[in-house]
């Protein structure tokens, strides 16, 4: 469960709670500058709350976000990033296998590759740099990313 209590951050964040249990589909909707890509990266971990954080705590199950290190959050939490621009010369197929949550054995990995860019239609692109992807292909290779990582929460 994700649970938000009390938060205000900059950006008109101002006492936001929610409780979002594990699983569960949620949307995010208010006006622009609102405050919503702020509040996704705050409970992502990747915006620094100690710095901008006015009031308010996080919490992933019974763990508080701020007292999480680097590399918990990674175990718990993937974040597909309204912005995916790479700029590393990379396959697709390498990209997807970056994300998987550990090193995998050869054979591992390409079965878990191949079975996660076969879910998202995306097989065809996997040798494919993936400078050379249109916008639309970018956002389509986005969800395997972000799934081949085994977070308990995306």
């Amino acid at each position: 469960m994700i649970k938000v209590e009390n938060l205000s951050l900059p950006y008109g964040l101002k006492n936001v709670t929610c409780h979002i249990p594990q699983g569960k589909l949620v949307g995010i909707m208010g006006a622009n500058g609102a405050g919503k890509s702020t509040l996704l990266k705050a409970i992502a971990g990747i915006l620094p709350l100690s710095a901008k954080q006015t009031s308010g705590q996080i919490w992933l199950n019974n763990y508080k976000l701020g007292e999480m290190s680097a590399s918990q959050k990674s175990q718990k939490i993937a974040y597909l990033a309204q912005n995916t621009d790479i700029y590393w010369d990379l396959s697709v197929y390498d990209v997807i296998a970056l994300g998987l949550s550990s090193p995998q054995k050869s054979s591992d990995e390409q079965q878990k590759v191949q079975s996660i860019s076969q879910k998202f239609s995306v097989e065809h692109l996997l040798d494919k740099p993936f400078q050379q992807l249109s916008g639309g292909e970018k956002q389509g290779y986005s969800s395997p990313v972000v799934v081949s990582k085994t977070a308990p929460f995306y």
